[in-house]
């Protein structure tokens, strides 16, 4: 039997609280209890072909994992924390997702599914991140939850080859990518101080960082840039950003 690769991922969302983690080329490990993993046996089967996935082909594996290609052809947008972003920018995206739900998408990154709790998807690479109580509120996210650090209660951790370039921005371009995005948008990623701020929400609470590492995200950028090999326009109102070309939000939404 061959799954759709949304059935696939939604059940494997919906197993349980236990500790789920789902290679990108369709290696599955499960720490939940064991009913758990009879229910969840025969999940990790692999779909689609590898053109379903660009990270399967590159990979040089001959089908897609459960993860590849869920979003083959669609539009995505990444929604990062940058100082830019806006409420009214956020929503004019929501309405263009909303006009063609099967064929538009976006992830946001970090405490950015605030601003987007419509979204289809959140990644957050910083284990600390997941565990800080300030953002239990993550875990009422209705989409997907992604990262490549900590998993259990929804979270779904992609193991390497998934490549998340040592930053939650970049990661969010590299997840829609390994989904098959034919074209993704950039909303958010400033990579700078705008208004004298690192992010649209203020400064994340005690214990967690600040964009202490921002020197360092050009780099990590540019790597993500060579591995990305579809279209990537940032539509980022002031960014610092120059790996990708920009447009105005509004000529890509219309």
């Amino acid at each position: 039997m061959i799954l759709h690769p949304r059935t696939l991922t939604a059940r494997i969302l919906g197993a349980g609280d236990g500790a789920t983690r789902v290679h990108p080329h369709g290696q599955r490990r499960n720490s939940a209890p064991r009913v758990e993993d009879r229910r969840a046996a025969g999940l990790h089967r692999r779909v689609g072909s590898a053109e379903a996935g660009h990270a399967a082909s590159e990979a040089g594996e001959g089908q897609a994992g459960p993860l590849d290609g869920r979003w083959h052809g669609c539009e995505v947008f990444c929604f990062a924390s940058g100082p830019s972003l806006t409420r009214e920018d956020a929503e004019s995206v929501r309405r263009w997702r909303d006009a063609s739900p099967t064929t538009r998408k976006v992830i946001t990154v970090n405490t950015t599914h605030r601003i987007a709790p419509w979204a289809d998807a959140v990644f957050a690479l910083d284990l600390k991140w997941w565990q800080h109580e300030d953002n239990a509120d993550v875990y009422h996210f209705a989409g997907a939850k992604f990262s490549s650090s900590f998993s259990g209660r929804g979270v779904v951790k992609l193991q390497r080859p998934f490549e998340h370039h040592g930053n939650s921005g970049a990661a969010a371009v590299s997840l829609a990518y390994m989904f098959g995005a034919a074209r993704i948008y950039l909303l958010g990623y400033d990579c700078q101080r705008t208004g004298g701020k690192v992010h649209w929400h203020g400064d994340h609470p005690k214990g967690l960082g600040n964009a202490g590492s921002m020197p360092t995200w050009a780099k990590k950028f540019q790597r993500c840039a060579e591995h990305v090999r579809v279209p990537v326009i940032n539509c980022t109102r002031s960014t610092a950003l120059t790996c990708w070309p920009r447009q105005e939000l509004e000529q890509v939404i219309g």
